[in-house]
């Protein structure tokens, strides 16, 4: 092993590198200014012989144009048929617009790699990347980042164990607790490994992923979970979560195999047999639509075998139930307003009055609406073909609908007969 090494307090490397051709084929030159400076007297200095021999070697300033700008202190050796230039102390190079910082950089020639060691930022104007070691390819302008990495663009903040970041690109490849904040949209998305795309504003997060909302005039978030989840920023910004999808928003649980928020329309459809949860109310289907204002639960809507529950009376197991094609379920202020049943109507209903319990009411109808009070259910409307049935309080006889098809509506107030 053969070793050089020249130190200093202060050194400014500048390659210049121009290429021509001749008849013999391609010849090099390289020009080399080394200045150093002490604080009292300027000495200069003649690179040797051996050091220009690792210099005119330097394979990345021959074919991509990076730049040693400074380093306290430099080492050329070569092991094993491989020629390493170490530099240390306050070390800064320059590709293009990039300018790269550590405490130690070594450059492996045949591998054409420099390895940034220590405190290490690469930056430009448009974005930034600090890790505690970075592998860099200057001719792919390709950095693999390792140890609490964070990437920083206009838009998007991203922090990894371990990041693949291609500068020409834009694309970053993460693995181990990546983390993307999208400032623009208002929306972080995590999980175990994942990918981003800063030109197409596009990125895909899985193993236990999750995307959340922040609602900045409450104290409660949107929160979607899944086992992947895509996102694509921009004016058209969508999520796409998929695998086992927990939607929660303030007493809002729901559960489905994919579903697509939409953050400008305020909307998240919940496909494949979704479940939701609203305090007491639990709502089924093929396929749901939920609607906000401001992030605030508006509306449910299911779609296809529609049902709801809700809870009557828990200590003697009664259940409200609530059928139809469709169901709209609306809220106010937080709490249940309304449930319409919309096409071949349904309903099983226990009546309540100032807690005593007053009986079941089953009808059949066109529509069937419930409308709560205080979260509670106050009266029942019934439109359309009306049918229907009231059992008292411990009937025991047979129990079916019965009744002719007005076309006329009935409305009854809980602890009333229809």
């Amino acid at each position: 092993m053969k070793t050089t090494e020249i130190p200093f307090t202060r050194c400014v490397f500048s390659f210049f590198l121009k290429k021509k051709h001749d008849a013999g084929g391609r010849a090099r030159t390289l020009l080399a200014h080394y200045a150093s400076a002490s604080r009292r007297t300027h000495i200069g200095f003649m690179v040797t012989g051996l050091w220009l021999f690792f210099l005119l070697n330097f394979s990345v300033a021959r074919q991509s144009g990076l730049q040693l700008i400074h380093a306290d202190k430099s080492v050329g050796q070569k092991s094993s048929g491989e020629k390493i230039s170490t530099f240390s102390g306050n070390v800064h190079f320059r590709q293009d617009s990039l300018d790269m910082y550590c405490e130690k950089a070594v450059f492996y020639e045949k591998q054409n790699r420099i390895d940034f060691i220590g405190h290490v930022l690469i930056s430009d104007t448009l974005r930034s990347i600090q890790a505690e070691k970075i592998e860099y390819f200057p001719d792919r302008k390709l950095a693999v980042c390792l140890g609490r990495v964070h990437i920083q663009s206009p838009d998007t903040n991203m922090r990894s164990r371990y990041f693949s970041y291609n500068f020409i690109t834009g694309q970053a490849q993460a693995r181990e607790d990546l983390f993307i904040d999208d400032r623009k949209d208002h929306v972080k998305i995590w999980g175990g490994e994942g990918f981003h795309n800063d030109e197409k504003k596009y990125s895909l997060v899985q193993q236990n992923a999750k995307l959340m909302r922040i609602d900045t005039s409450a104290a409660d978030t949107l929160l979607i979970t899944g086992g992947k989840i895509e996102y694509f920023g921009g004016d058209s910004a969508k999520a796409v979560a998929s695998d086992s999808v927990t939607i929660t928003k303030g007493d809002l649980t729901a559960h489905c195999d994919t579903a697509i928020y939409l953050p400008e329309a305020q909307t998240a459809w919940l496909n494949f047999k979704p479940r939701a949860y609203y305090k007491e109310n639990r709502l089924t289907g093929q396929r749901m639509k939920v609607r906000f204002d401001s992030l605030k639960i508006k509306e449910i809507l299911v779609m296809g075998e529609a049902v709801a529950k809700n809870t009557a009376d828990s200590l003697n197991r009664h259940i409200n139930i609530l059928q139809g094609k469709k169901i709209r379920f609306e809220i106010a202020h937080k709490q249940p307003r309304k449930i319409t049943a919309i096409n071949n109507a349904s309903s099983v209903y226990y009546l309540q009055q100032n807690g005593q319990d007053q009986g079941k009411n089953e009808a059949t109808a066109d529509s069937i609406s419930i409308y709560f009070k205080n979260g509670a259910v106050d009266s029942i409307q019934i439109l359309g073909g009306a049918q229907g049935v009231f059992y008292p309080s411990g009937y025991k006889g047979e129990k079916k609908i019965e009744g002719k098809r007005t076309g006329r509506s009935a409305k009854q107030r809980t602890g009333k007969n229809l």
